[in-house]
Parts: structure tokens; sequence; C-alpha cells
């Protein structure tokens, strides 16, 4: 009797521990999917075509926007994956590649530079912080951040193309010898305007101070390093995007920050 009683009992006991297994596996399964989505909320793609000044002992026009970006600057584009943590700050990451040359008749002297840029960004809104109320989708700020440097570059003699000195370049701009690589600080602003709650149209600037004199491989004798300028105008991509730039929630009516906002909007 006991041993029948047991033999019914065994199915239905191996079913209720297969029941509680598959419950286990969907739980396990919820959470990473939960996981993932945090991970992938407010995650940043983008893309930003542009061009790259040079500031240098080679350059001559750093004064004149227009003959700067004809005679200064090289085509540059700029890969960036970035997560916004908060509101108010984004941090990310980016690589950009391009080329750039510049010439000074006067030393008989010219370079040619191709470059890959990548870099670590810290990117803060300061719409936020002065119209975080605002109703249109506009949003500005400040990014600074430090990157490196990875850069083949040769100068020439103007007069008959002649070397004066190579990283990583021969006379006919081929490959030839070891890159140099060139650690750089980044300050830099952005202006974006936010097409929906995923697509992003911004314009943006940033400043490259690198920490040597010879991205252009020539030394020259006023004891500034060599600077570069990205300029350019791109699109990103917001995945699961939990903040718009168009407003924030309203607070609630009769608190404190009801009031401010009351105030504000009075303002403006």
């Amino acid at each position: 009797m006991n041993g029948n009683f047991m033999k019914k009992l065994q199915p239905k006991r191996t079913l209720i521990i297969l029941l509680f297994f598959v419950a286990q596996l969907a739980e396990y399964d919820n959470m990473l999917s939960a996981q993932n989505s945090q991970l992938q909320k407010n995650l940043i793609i983008g893309i930003t075509p542009g061009a790259v000044s040079y500031f240098g002992d080679l350059s001559v026009y750093d004064f004149e926007p227009i003959n700067k970006l004809s005679n200064e600057s090289g085509l540059a584009i700029d890969f960036y994956v970035g997560k916004k943590i908060e509101r108010y700050f984004e941090f990310g990451v980016s690589a950009t590649f391009g080329k750039v040359s510049s010439a000074k008749p006067e030393a008989d002297t010219k370079f040619h530079s191709s470059f890959a840029e990548y870099e670590f960004l810290v990117r803060a809104s300061l719409a936020d912080f002065i119209l975080p109320y605002r109703s249109l989708g506009i949003d500005f700020g400040l990014l600074t951040g430090a990157g490196i440097s990875h850069n083949r570059s040769a100068s020439y003699r103007i007069s008959d193309n002649s070397i004066i000195l190579s990283n990583g370049l021969d006379a006919d701009r081929n490959r030839n010898g070891k890159a140099q690589n060139d650690p750089h600080l980044i300050v830099g602003y952005y202006i974006a305007w936010s097409i929906n709650n995923n697509w992003i149209v911004e314009h943006k600037m940033s400043g490259k101070f690198l920490t040597t004199d010879n991205f252009d491989s020539f030394i020259g004798s006023t004891g500034i390093n060599d600077r570069l300028i990205f300029t350019g105008l791109g699109v990103k991509y917001v995945i699961n995007p939990s903040f718009t730039m168009k407003y924030r929630d309203l607070p609630c009516a009769g608190s404190r920050e009801w009031k401010k906002f009351q105030i504000k909007k009075k303002k403006y």
C-alpha cells in the first residue's frame, strides 16, 4: 500500500520540482531582462562629420577663420557612445579619424598628418540648470575630458618636397615607421536640438590641447604645444530614453519647487 502510494506520489513530486525550476528560470530571465533594459536606458550613439583645424608652429591663419578652414583644416569624422546618468550629466567615449595639413612659406616648411583620437568625455547640460522647464527641444552645455591621439605625420621642404622629420610617414605620405601617441585634454561646448525623444541633431566644437609639440613633426621655438579644434554637425540616437530635452515633468501644485517654477515663469 505504502509502495503504491509512493509510486503515485513520485510523478507529482517530480512535476512540482520541474515547475519550481521553470519558475526560477523565468524569474532569473526577467531579472536579466530588467538589468539589460536598465543598462540600455538612455544609451546614446552618434556620428558627427566635421573638420579639424590645426594650430601650431606651421600655422599662419590662426585669426582668420575662413583661411583657417580652407588652408589649415582637414575633414574628420567622430563616432560616439555615451550614457546619460542624470538629466544634467552624460558620460561617453568617442573615436575621431581625420587628416590635416598646413604650410608656412616663410619657413619653407609644410606638414601632413593622419590621425585617430580616442577620448573619454563628460558633458554637462547648462540648459537644464538655467531653463529646466523649457518647452523647446533645445539643449546646450559644456564638454570636457581626456584622450590620446595616435597620429602619423611628416614635415617637408616646400621647395623640393624633401623630408625634414618623419613620424610614421614617408615622402609620398605612405606609412613608414612608428606612429606617435600623444595624450591631450579636451574642452568644448555643444548645442543640440531634439527632433523627438530618440533623435537629436547636434553641433559641437572641442579644443584638443596636446601634451607635445610634435604633432606636425616640427619642433618650434615658441614653447607652446600643438592644438587642434574639431567642429562638426551630426546626429545622435537615444536608446530607451527616460529623459527628454523638451521639459521636465512639472512639479506638484503647491510644492516648494512649484512655487519656484511660478516665479521663473513670470521672469520669462
